[in-house]
C-alpha cells in the first residue's frame, strides 16, 4: 500500500509505541486520527500539529473497551478526513493483576477494532477496503509463565488475525488484516512490572522469562508497522525483535508462499518448531529407482507404490503377509505400468529370517534397492506385544536390512530408507493408544539417531509422520483400545484430528523422497501441504521445579 494520502486510524497512540506509530505514518506522508483513553492525546496532536498541519491529523479520545465511545471515534475520523484506510489496532495493558480489564482492552478492544473497521471499510457495505494491523506481542509465539493471561490475550490476537486475514474475509470486505508483534520494546508497559504481575511470587519467574530481552527502540518497531504495511499479505503475522528487520512467522497449515519471506526467529520458535518447507529444486531421487515397500498390499503402502512408479520409478517390491491381496495388487501396477515393474514378496516382517530372506529376494530381483520404506504397522492396544513387534521391532530390523544392503560401509552405493511414523509419535495427541502411541514415539527417536550415520553409510534417513488418514488402520478403535479406555475419550481425540486422504500423504511422501534432507522429519495431516518438524535439545522443554 502506498501510504503517502491514506487515512489511519491508531488506537492508544497518545504515547508508547502507538504515538510513535502514529508519528511514523505521519512521516510516510499519512493523516492520523490519534485515538486515547487519555487525554494526554490532545497535547500530542497541538504539538504534531505545528510541525505536519492542522488537516493531517485530529485527536479522538476513545475507550476501546466502550463500543459506543470507539465507533464515534470511527465516525469522527472519517467526518474530518473522508475515509479511513489504515487501523492500528494497538491499545492494550500489560497488568494480570487486573486481568478482566486487561481481555476487555487487549483482545476484545482488537475484536471491537476489526469489526468497525470492517464495517467502515469494507466493500460490502459501502467502503473502499483497506487494511487493519494488530499488536501483538512476542509473547503471542512464545508465551511467557510470568504473565500468562497476558500472553493468552496476544496468543488469540494472533489467531483473530489469521481467521480474519483469510482470503475468505478478504473477497467479502476488502479489508486485509495482518498482526506485528514486537518483543520487548522501551514504553511504559513494562514500568514497574512488581504490580503489574499476578502474584508476587512470579517475580523470579519474571526474570527468568526476560533475561534474555533486549529492549528495542519504540522508532525501530515503527519501521517494522511500515515495512508491512508495504509488503504483507492478508493473514501475515510478523516478528520484531532484538532491533533485527521483521520476519514473517510462518504457521503450518497456512499455503503461504515462502519464495519472499523469512522464518520467525529462532528464539522465538514454539517446543516444535513447525516450519512451512522453503522451495527446494527437486532432485532425481525417484527416477529408475528400485523400490521396497512393506505393508504395502493395500492401503497408504499400495498408494506408495502406485504413485512413486508414476513419478518414474524403475521398479517397486511389495512386501506384505502371505495372506493378503499382495499378488493380486502387484498384478494390477504391472498392468498399468509395465511387466517387471512391481513384484509380490511374501513377509511377515515381525519374523528375523523371512524379513531377511524377502530383502534379499527383492536383491536379486532387482539388482539392488535404492529406496527402502518401513510401512508395515499396526494399531491394535490389545495386542500390544504384536504392536511392538511390528511397529518398532520389525522397522528396527527393516532398518538394519536396509542399512547391510545399501550402505557403502557394505559395499553398496547408499540410498534412501524412510520410516513411517505418526503425529502421535510427536506427543500425546491420541491418548485412547498408549502402545501404539509409544511405538511411534520409538519409531521417531531410532530414526533421529541413524542420521548421524549418513557419512559412512551413505543412506539418508527420513521420517514421515501421516495424521489420521482413511485407511482400515483408524476403523473400530474402540475395539483395538484398553478396556479402561473411555468411549468418549476416543470421540473426542477422533474429532480433533479430521481425516485426510491417501492421496494427500502420498504426495507428501514423494516430495519428501525428493526434497528431504538427511534426518528430515516431516508432517502430513488435514488435506494440508506437507511440514517439517524440528525437535528441540532436551533442555529447551525445561521448566522451573
Amino acid at each position: 500500500m502506498d501510504i503517502k494520502g491514506r487515512v489511519a486510524l491508531v488506537t492508544g497512540a497518545a504515547s508508547g509505541i502507538g504515538k510513535t506509530f502514529a508519528i511514523e505514518l505521519l512521516n510516510q506522508g499519512a493523516k492520523v486520527s490519534i485515538c486515547d483513553i487519555s487525554i494526554e492525546g490532545e497535547k500530542l496532536v497541538e504539538d504534531l500539529v505545528t510541525k505536519y498541519g492542522k488537516d493531517r491529523v485530529i485527536f479522538s479520545q476513545c475507550d476501546v473497551t466502550d463500543y459506543p465511545q470507539f465507533e464515534a471515534s470511527f465516525q469522527t475520523t472519517i467526518a474530518a478526513f473522508g475515509q479511513i484506510d489504515i487501523v492500528i489496532n494497538n491499545a492494550g495493558i500489560m497488568n494480570d493483576r487486573f486481568w478482566e480489564l486487561e481481555v476487555d482492552i487487549n483482545l476484545n478492544g482488537v475484536i471491537r477494532g476489526t469489526l468497525l473497521a470492517q464495517r467502515f471499510m469494507g466493500t460490502d457495505k459501502g467502503g473502499q477496503g483497506g487494511i487493519v494491523v494488530n499488536i501483538g506481542s512476542n509473547v503471542s509465539i512464545n508465551p511467557y509463565v510470568s504473565v500468562p493471561i497476558y500472553s493468552a490475550t496476544k496468543a488469540a490476537i494472533v489467531s483473530l488475525t489469521r481467521a480474519f486475514g483469510d482470503q475468505y474475509h478478504v473477497d467479502l470486505t476488502s479489508v486485509k488484516v495482518m498482526a506485528l508483534c514486537p518483543s520487548a520494546t522501551d514504553s511504559n508497559l513494562l514500568a514497574d512490572v512488581g504490580k503489574q504481575l499476578l502474584s508476587p511470587r512470579y517475580q523470579d519467574a519474571w526474570a527468568r522469562d526476560t533475561a534474555s530481552s533486549v529492549p528495542q527502540k519504540v522508532e525501530h518497531v515503527a519501521k517494522a508497522l511500515i515495512h508491512i504495511l508495504n509488503t504483507g499479505k492478508s493473514g501475515s503475522v510478523w516478528m520484531v525483535e532484538n532491533g533485527e528487520p521483521p520476519r514473517e512467522v510462518i504457521f503450518p497449515n497456512r499455503a503461504y508462499s515462502l519464495k519472499n519471506s523469512l522464518r520467525a526467529y529462532p528464539s522465538s520458535r514454539a517446543a516444535l518448531n513447525l516450519i512451512y518447507l522453503q522451495s527446494i529444486q527437486k532432485m532425481d531421487n525417484i527416477k529408475n529407482k528400485s523400490v521396497l515397500i512393506t505393508g504395502a498390499a493395500t492401503g497408504l503402502g499400495y498408494k506408495y507404490a502406485e504413485d512413486l512408479l508414476r513419478k518414474g520409478a524403475k521398479s517397486v517390491a511389495i512386501l506384505d503377509l502371505a495372506s493378503s491381496n499382495g499378488a493380486e495388487s502387484a498384478a494390477t501396477l504391472e498392468k498399468e505400468f509395465g511387466k517387471g515393474r512391481a513384484i509380490f514378496v511374501p513377509c511377515d516382517v515381525s519374523k528375523a529370517a523371512e524379513f531377511e530372506e524377502a530383502v534379499k529376494k527383492v536383491i536379486d530381483a532387482f539388482n539392488g534397492i535404492d529406496i527402502f520404506i518401513n510401512n508395515a504397522g499396526i494399531l491394535d492396544d490389545t495386542r500390544w506385544e504384536k504392536t511392538i513387534d511390528i511397529n518398532v521391532t520389525g522397522l528396527i530390523r527393516g532398518s538394519l536390512l536396509a542399512l547391510d544392503h545399501m550402505g557403502k560401509h557394505k559395499g553398496g552405493k547408499g540410498g534412501t530408507l524412510v520410516n513411517i511414523a505418526s503425529i502421535v509419535g510427536l506427543g500425546n495427541a491420541f491418548t485412547p493408544t498408549p502402545v501404539y502411541t509409544s511405538s511411534k514415539h520409538a519409531v521417531i527417536g531410532f530414526s533421529r539417531t541413524l542420521k548421524d550415520s549418513e557419512r559412512k553409510t551413505g543412506v539418508r534417513v527420513l521420517v514421515m509422520c501421516p495424521g489420521a488418514t482413511t485407511t482400515t488402520l483408524v476403523t473400530e478403535i474402540d475395539k483395538k483400545s484398553f478396556d479402561f479406555i473411555d468411549k468418549e475419550c476416543i470421540e473426542e481425540c477422533a474429532k480433533k484430528h479430521p481425516k485426510q486422504s491417501l492421496e494427500n500423504v502420498s504426495r507428501a511422501m514423494i516430495d519428501l523422497i525428493q526434497k528431504g534432507k538427511n534426518g528430515a522429519i516431516w508432517v502430513s495431516e488435514g488435506e494440508q501441504p506437507p511440514y517439517h518438524v524440528e525437535i528441540p535439545h532436551y533442555s529447551k522443554l525445561a521448566v522451573p521445579i
